[in-house]
């Protein structure tokens, strides 16, 4: 079966919470959705992607109640609500900031190579031929001979950041609950219709320049799907 995640406690009594020590794999995802979406779907230790927000709240929601756990959402075509509780869920953007640390270039400056504890821009080549070219989409494509290929790589291959969580910078990027900038405050509705509604981002992912992993943060439409998107989970332990 290889890695399975695990819950790691990232923060104990009131507001307390737990978060999954990787992104949710291919095998997770099909494991309670009965589908993978992702463009790399070469092993089910890769994290799924292809996701959207919308997408990865749905799954949060099912996940729970295979577990015996009352859903996170109230997940309507207009709005997606927190309810608060005990359920699988997003982590809100501040969490995600107290689970990550200061990251890999901290890290790395006290003697641990980022390319130990990250997927990035300059190690993540791979060699297949249906991994995505880095000339992809341009309007002269290059020679065969000069075309260089990205994609995702199996969760938990690099060191685990302090917390024990893996894959945290780089690999593929996390959607979180929170709205773009550092601040993220959303509260507890999202209106996924709204013309011009943004959710949050967070860590980089495979194509990202190492150096800028730490402060990694970006967005996207609640329906937007990308393969460098991912997702990780968290529950609360004490909720407040």
């Amino acid at each position: 079966m290889g890695f399975a995640a695990q819950w790691v406690e990232i923060l104990s009594g009131p507001g307390g919470f737990e978060m999954l020590s990787s992104p949710v794999t291919q095998r997770l995802y099909v494991e309670v959705m009965g589908t993978n979406p992702s463009r790399f779907a070469w092993s089910p230790a890769h994290p799924v992607e292809q996701v959207s927000w919308l997408d990865a709240v749905a799954f949060c929601n099912a996940w729970s109640l295979t577990l015996g756990r009352s859903p996170a959402y109230e997940i309507t075509p207009g709005s997606v609500v927190r309810l608060g509780g005990a359920g699988v869920r997003l982590p809100t953007v501040s969490e995600w900031a107290r689970a990550a640390g200061a990251g890999p270039a901290d890290d790395a400056g006290a003697g641990v190579p980022v390319d130990d504890l990250a997927w990035h821009g300059r190690n993540s080549h791979v060699d297949r031929d249906d991994g995505w070219a880095a000339n992809e989409g341009e309007f002269w494509p290059l020679p065969e001979e000069d075309i260089v290929r990205f994609g995702t790589h199996e969760v938990a291959q690099k060191r685990p950041n302090p917390r024990g969580l893996y894959d945290m910078f780089g690999n593929v990027e996390e959607w979180v609950w929170g709205a773009p900038g550092d601040g993220g405050a959303v509260g507890d509705r999202v209106d996924p219709r709204r013309p011009g509604v943004a959710v949050a981002t967070r860590g980089g992912s495979f194509l990202s320049e190492p150096e800028l992993l730490a402060g990694a943060t970006g967005s996207g439409g609640p329906t937007q799907r990308a393969f460098y998107i991912g997702f990780r989970c968290a529950r609360s332990t004490r909720p407040l």
